[in-house]
Order: C-alpha cells, then sequence, then structure tokens
C-alpha cells in the first residue's frame, strides 16, 4: 500500500491519497479540500479511484468530497452516525472560518459500517469505529502494513479531538483509543491533524 499526505484546507487537515501499487486501486481518505489538487494527483499517479472515506462528518474533513465524487464518479463512505454533521457543512465552515461559507451539501453517501469488503487490489482495509470526537467516527487500519489513519480520534502529538461539543463524548473517546491501542505497538500513526 503506497500513500501521500497532503496538509489541505484552512485548517491543515491532512488528507491521505492511498493506492495499492499493482492494481492502482485508490482512496482518498478525508479530502479537505482543494479538490483540483487532489484530481491533479490522481491523475498523476493513474489511480483508479474506488472510494472516498470520511473518518467522520466535520466540515474541515470533507469540502472537497462532493467534487471528488462528481469528477470521478466515485461514492463517499461515511459512518451513518455522523451524517448529520454533513447536513450543517456550511453553518460549522461559517462558524469556524468567520465568514460567509456556502458548501453544496451532500446529500448521497454510503455506510461505512455496510462495507463489509473494503480493498484495494489484494489489501484489505478494516473499519475501527472510534466514537467520542463525533458519534460516528472510524479510523482506517491497513493491517499488513499496519498503518493506522486516525482521522481526529488521535492526532499527531498524542492530542486528541475535541468532545467539547453536545453530541461528544469523552467516555466514548477514552474507550476508542483504549481499542486502538491494543492495535499494534509498532503502527504507522497517521492523523487528521
Amino acid at each position: 500500500m503506497e500513500y501521500e499526505k497532503y496538509s489541505l484546507g484552512e485548517l491543515q487537515t491532512n488528507v491521505y491519497l492511498v493506492w495499492d501499487e499493482e492494481s492502482r486501486e485508490g482512496a482518498v481518505i478525508d479530502p479537505a479540500d482543494e479538490a483540483d489538487f487532489l484530481a491533479q494527483k490522481i491523475q498523476e499517479k493513474e489511480i483508479k479511484l474506488k472510494y472516498i472515506l470520511l473518518t467522520h462528518g466535520h466540515f474541515d474533513h470533507c469540502l472537497a468530497a462532493l467534487d471528488l465524487s462528481l469528477m470521478f464518479g466515485v461514492d463517499i463512505y461515511i459512518n451513518k452516525k455522523d451524517e448529520f454533521l454533513l447536513k450543517r457543512l456550511s453553518e460549522t465552515a461559517s462558524w469556524w472560518l468567520k465568514r460567509e461559507i456556502k458548501v453544496p451539501q451532500i446529500k448521497e453517501t454510503k455506510d461505512l459500517l455496510e462495507k463489509s469488503d473494503l480493498r484495494l487490489g489484494k489489501e484489505k482495509i478494516e473499519i475501527i469505529e472510534s466514537p467520542g470526537h463525533s458519534p460516528g467516527g472510524v479510523c482506517f487500519w491497513v493491517p499488513k502494513e499496519k498503518l493506522l489513519f486516525s482521522g481526529d480520534t488521535i492526532f499527531h502529538n498524542g492530542g486528541v479531538g475535541r468532545t467539547d461539543f453536545p453530541y461528544c463524548s469523552s467516555e466514548d473517546l477514552k474507550k476508542s483509543i483504549e481499542k486502538l491501542a491494543e492495535l499494534s505497538e509498532d503502527l504507522v500513526l497517521l492523523p487528521g491533524h
């Protein structure tokens, strides 16, 4: 499994382009922004985009999702428990960025938890539910490579996602982190920030 990280958008969210080297099948994890830039990278690397994967529904992790979905004709996958956040993208982006932001609403998504076999070529990607920062938070685990795409469950500096919003749960986040700690001591952590 190959991957590249790009820090995009005003909140500098880590976006991951991942692909199987042999089949060239790929996915974008948390397409924060700059759909044209991401599309260019996908085309340059001759990746056959198969999935758009969201670790959770916060605006800074999905502003380019709809554009990429339309450009490449692929589905957007999210845990349905976070779909309510997608309906509030313009509102939350405007609040955080302190100006009016109009984001086209993502109306169609596929439920990650109903996807029993998430593969890029021969590489399997496991979905690990990690609620806390949001009710439908997930991580993506590539067991063969020991890659953990953690979204905002765990940050690069050891910090964790906020739990002070009404829909968050610090207790759930603690349980999620305990579950992730059991994966592997030598995993490669690929966080959202």
